[in-house]
C-alpha cells in the first residue's frame, strides 16, 4: 500500500521436491494438507458435501 510506511517486493526461492509428479499433485490436490505449507492457515476440512471449512490467523492476530 502506499503511504503506510511498509514496503512490498518480490520473493524468490528454490524447493527441490524429491517425489514423483503423480504423489506431488496428489499431496498438493489434498485440501488438508494445505495447513503444512500455506503460513497462517491453521485447517481445512472437507465435508459430503463437497464443501470445504477453512480456518486461518491474520497477521494482527493476538495483537
Amino acid at each position: 500500500m502506499e503511504g503506510d510506511g511498509q514496503s512490498t517486493g518480490d520473493l524468490t526461492g528454490v524447493v527441490t521436491v524429491d517425489r514423483s509428479p503423480e504423489e506431488t499433485y496428489r499431496f498438493w490436490q489434498r485440501l488438508d494438507t494445505l495447513p503444512s505449507f500455506v503460513a497462517r492457515l491453521d485447517q481445512v476440512r472437507e465435508d459430503l458435501g463437497g464443501r470445504s471449512h477453512w480456518r486461518g490467523s491474520s497477521a494482527t492476530s493476538g495483537l
